[in-house]
């Protein structure tokens, strides 16, 4: 499976899966960054630097250095902004192990972990035990605002309570864990703020440093009582709810951009994929998408989930499981959306969790893009492109074949009779082919490439007379061109000094350097009229090993114009 590389998007991947099939993998993350004018796959494996003794990440769409000896990193955003954070806390060198910088007991049973992102960087103080100590403190130099508001919780996913202090002036953010955490089934059911000291080990405080997830909408969640009256609207949290808790009606929304796909598109295949963290009860929901050209994110009261306006199609799934990623087939949705006549390509999609479960507590939570470790929604589709042809066929006749479209692009053919099979696609890409009479064959293609043909006999056979074959001027593909040089005179085939070796013509199809070449062989041969005869009876798929069809049609046009 091979990307297409020139239909990248920031967020998006395309491979190539044959016969005009693509695969299109989307995701909430960027994938690629800008640089010099071109999207590159973004690495967040560091380099080390022995000479400045630190850890540098090159291919990304920022600038990150983490320091060899001392739990610190200086964070440089595309937009000029930058700050530099250190953990006060004794330490020494990191294990660097799988894209993670590691600190080993920064303090009794506390460890400390930087984690490069692709829009940012995560920093986890991770608490052990009860005796790891609750007060920590970072020296902060630069744009104090790229820190996010320190946030922690512990294994069982219940917020913690903090108490931070800011001091921009001195460069300091401080923070105290009360030991307490909040409890959520008790805040549901009291409709207060309830704290218990009841703590699964271990803790996690995060003060993560990320522009791009704090202002997130694309994904989302929204309470309403007895699903009437609103109550909450979240964004930015790390997992996403849908379902029915008690009387509150829980609905998730999640949203993709730049989804490269036109709607001249087939869609043959979606899938959601969404890494679930809980499921309670027998949860009973339905997907739908947003029935618009381009979705907007997600916000309050502008465009709340529970209101957008529902696809026809969706799909409903009864049967979830906890901590493995689960998937939702959604190709009746995205195909609704994408045939919408407003719809564009590279425009955003998003789509929407109802709850269809009675009473009771049954409702779905899956890692949101906020989520430390856990793998956000993923989107993949599979489409066939729509394959349009830019010249013309005048008259009754039929063109088919696997290069039928392909010599339409580049000549017309005219007449009333059939012009069918590979060689006749090839002949009509190198003449008018007029009158009554029929061509057909690799033979007849190659007779009415050597000699211009008219009248109502059958053209079957090769002339006797073969004529100087016509310089074709091919048209590009993807930008790029193809097809041998023109030639100097007259003299296409013209006998050769040294025949140790074959013709060889190399051909590239599209524009992008990461394309493959295409190297065709032609086996010796003195003569013209012995090369075209061998090749008469024999199979097209014995001159070239094409990858799909269009690759096919064009070395099938390389070979007999050669």
């Amino acid at each position: 499976m091979r990307e297409i590389e020139h239909k990248r998007t920031r967020f998006s991947k395309t491979f190539d899966l044959g016969g005009g099939r693509r695969r299109l993998e989307v995701g909430k993350l960027p994938m690629h960054f800008e640089r010099g004018g071109k999207l590159l796959d973004i690495d967040l494996t560091p380099e080390f630097d022995g000479v400045r003794k630190h850890h540098a990440l090159r291919n990304c769409p920022y600038a990150l250095r983490v320091a060899d000896d001392r739990p610190a990193y200086f964070y440089n955003s595309t937009s000029g902004r930058a700050v530099e954070v250190e953990l006060i806390a004794p330490s020494g060198k990191p294990l660097v192990e799988g894209g993670l910088f590691k600190w080993a007991e920064v303090g009794r049973d506390t460890d400390y972990v930087i984690q490069p992102l692709p829009v940012g960087c995560a920093t986890l103080l991770i608490l052990h035990g009860p005796e790891a100590p609750r007060i920590w403190s970072w020296r902060i130099g630069g744009d104090i605002g790229l820190i996010q508001p320190l946030a922690g919780k512990d294994s069982g996913g219940r917020m913690l309570e903090l108490v931070e202090h800011r001091d921009a002036k001195a460069g300091t953010i401080a923070v105290e864990w009360t030991g307490r955490m909040l409890a959520r089934g008790d805040l549901r059911r009291k409709k207060q703020t309830v704290w218990t000291d009841n703590v699964t080990w271990p803790v996690l405080i995060d003060p993560t440093v990320n522009e791009s997830i704090a202002a997130n909408g694309d994904d989302a969640r929204s309470f309403w009582v007895n699903g009437t009256a609103f109550n909450t609207f979240t964004t930015g949290d790390e997992a996403n709810t849908g379902g029915r808790i008690g009387a509150s009606i829980a609905y998730a929304g999640l949203r993709f951009q730049t989804i490269a796909i036109p709607n001249t598109a087939t869609i043959d295949s979606a899938t959601l994929t969404l890494r679930m963290t809980l499921v309670g009860g027998s949860p009973d929901v339905s997907v739908y998408g947003n029935d618009t050209d381009d979705a907007a994110a997600w916000a309050t009261p502008g465009n709340r989930i529970k209101n957008i306006a529902k696809t026809t199609a969706f799909t409903q799934k009864t049967s979830w499981t906890s901590d493995v990623d689960d998937t939702v087939d959604v190709t009746a949705v995205v195909a609704e959306i994408l045939a919408r006549t407003g719809w564009a390509s590279n425009n955003d999609i998003a789509f929407a969790i109802f709850n269809n479960a009675g009473a009771g507590t049954h409702f779905v939570q899956f890692a949101a893009l906020e989520h430390a470790t856990l793998t956000e929604a993923r989107l993949s589709i599979d489409y066939t492109e729509f394959q349009d042809t830019a010249g013309s066929t005048a008259g009754s006749g039929t063109a088919s074949g696997a290069a039928a479209s392909v010599a339409a692009t580049i000549a017309s053919t005219v007449g009333t009779g059939a012009v069918t099979g590979v060689g006749a696609a090839i002949a009509a890409s190198a003449f008018a082919i007029s009158g009554a009479g029929a061509a057909s064959g690799i033979g007849a293609s190659i007779a009415a490439a050597a000699g211009f043909t008219q009248g109502s006999s059958a053209v079957a056979a090769i002339s006797p007379e073969l004529e100087p074959v016509p310089v074709v001027t091919y048209p590009p593909v993807g930008g790029g061109g193809f097809g041998p040089a023109p030639s100097r005179d007259d003299k296409r085939f013209r006998t050769r000094k040294d025949k140790s070796r074959p013709k060889v013509i190399t051909v590239r199809i599209g524009d992008w350097p990461e394309n493959p070449q295409i190297i065709l062989g032609r086996e010796q041969d003195a003569e013209r009229e012995s090369f075209y005869r061998r090749l008469v009876n024999l199979p097209a798929e014995s001159v070239t090993k094409p990858v799909d069809e269009e690759e096919q049609a064009l070395l099938e046009i390389l070979a007999f114009a050669a």
